[in-house]
Parts: structure tokens; sequence; C-alpha cells
């Protein structure tokens, strides 16, 4: 049961057909703040809204030109009757002719400004020419990829960085309670596994699961699914038994109980909200 002192943490799940303008994905980031404002039991919870990885587009300009644009656009959709929206998307850069980006982003934003970014620090073996963090707790522009509300320090991970946090040593855990994890997209179609590479049960039952195992913290996430269902995907997980996860555990191994499931359509698009409430002592 939540409480008035429990973060509410809402994972972005979209299913999507196209590329749409900053504009339309501002709409939706509207659209998603005015649904879960009119659900909440209690005006003065902490809101988290967690939207994918790449949500804003800065084209061939670093993603950094784009900055000062997100966190007034952003922080003035916010600000309202319930003023404790907190916003984490993505913001993409520097692609090339190929569709590679070189700055992948993650960003925090509240109705004052931006309180946290993060640069991806752990490429996936589709990366290309990238500009990586040097390390897991680098700053960007002069801000932490960390911040904390009630008492809990929410961690920015870029898409393949929870790989990073499963697989390398040297990434270890300084302090984080709750792992934010900004996913770009799940590609439907003819060829793509959903069992192997980087398919969307591999993603969650050895990434997420694998990086809440290495830091002993649950793992958040967003993604956009691309001509891909997303059926009963884990978007909140937490791996608490003996043992780092494997490729046989299931769904119900990892997941954690969302309060509320919703869905809502834009255009030809679905949304579906999961909200998770999450607080220290659990």
């Amino acid at each position: 049961m939540a409480n008035k002192t429990d973060t509410w943490i809402v994972t972005v799940l979209f299913e999507s057909q196209s590329n749409y303008s900053k504009n339309h994905r501002l709409n939706i980031i509207k659209q998603v703040k005015e649904s879960i404002e009119k659900k909440l039991p209690y005006k003065m919870n902490n809101i988290i809204l967690l939207f994918p990885a790449g949500w804003f587009k800065a084209g061939k300009q670093k993603a950094s030109s784009l900055y000062d644009w997100a966190e007034s656009s952003v922080s003035n959709l916010l600000a309202g009757r319930n003023s404790n929206f907190i916003a984490c998307f993505g913001i993409d850069g520097g692609f090339s002719d190929d569709g590679s980006m070189k700055d992948q982003i993650g960003m925090a934003v509240n109705k004052k400004g931006i309180l946290s970014i993060g640069r991806k620090f752990y490429p996936s073996p589709a990366d290309g020419d990238i500009n990586l963090a040097q390390s897991h707790f680098d700053l960007e522009f002069g801000k932490s990829r960390q911040f904390n509300i009630d008492d809990l320090n929410f961690y920015i991970s870029v898409c393949y960085d929870v790989f990073g946090i499963k697989n390398e040593d040297q990434y270890i855990n300084k302090g984080v309670h709750v792992i934010l994890n900004l996913i770009h997209q799940f590609n439907g179609g003819s060829g793509v596994s959903d069992t192997g590479g980087s398919g969307v049960s591999y993603f969650a039952r050895l990434g997420l699961a694998g990086a809440s195992y290495r830091w002993k913290c649950p793992v958040f996430a967003a993604s956009i699914f691309v001509n891909k269902k997303i059926q009963k995907w884990p978007s909140g997980v937490f791996w608490s038994k003996r043992g780092a996860p494997s490729k046989s555990c299931t769904y119900s191994d990892i997941s954690i109980k969302p309060v509320n499931d919703e869905i809502l359509f834009c255009k030809e698009d679905t949304i579906v909200l999961k909200t998770y409430t999450w607080c220290k002592s659990k």
C-alpha cells in the first residue's frame, strides 16, 4: 500500500511506428503528467516520469544543443497543481549518416530546471564512434547523473549501461538506491530475436536483473517498442535471489508488481504506463 512517504515511479512504454517532432514528444509528457495527476491518492508525493532514451533528437548537432530548450520546455510543463513531478528522458545527438549517434544522454528535470544529466558510459555491440563518459559517475555539464529525493539516490543509466554494471567489476555502486534505465527501442519484424542479442526478454532478464543483482537495488526502465507489442514486459525489476540471474529466469522471478497499469492513446501509438512505489525501507 502506498503512503505519503513513498516515491512514485511511472515507466512510460511506448508502442510506436513513427518518429515524431520535439513538440509532439512534449505533448506526450504533458498527456502522461495530466493522466497520472488525476489518479494520485496524495497530492504531495514525488512522482518520477521515466521516458525512453533518445526521446528528443538533436540531429547532427551535439545533444548539448538541446539542453537549454529541454530544461525550459519540460520544466514549464511540470509546473502546476502538483509541483512534485520529475521527468527523466533521453537526448541523442551527433547523428551520422548511418543513423548512429555519438551523444546519448539521460536527463532529469523538475519544475525548477535540470536536476541531473548522465552520459552513456558502456557501449552496445552496435555502437560505432560514440562519445562515452569516462566513468560511471562522470559529471555532464557540471551535473551529476544522480539525484536525491525522499532519502533515495536515483541513478540515470542510458540504455546498455546496465550491461556495464552487470558485466564489469569497476562499475561499483556508490550509494545508489534506484537505477533509472532509459532504453532506446526494441524493434519487431522478422529476424529479431526475443531471446538473444538485446531483445526484449534478454534485456530484462539479464540486463535489468543483472544490474539489480550487482548493485542490490531495483531497476526501472522505459523504452519504445517499434512494430512490437509490449505485452507483459517488466519495467520494474528487482533480483533478490541467490546467485546471478540467468537466461532461464522468468519475468515472475524478476518483476516488481506495479500498483497501477494504464493505457493511453496518441495518434496511432499506444502508451502503456506502469506505476510503482518505492521507499528506502523496502
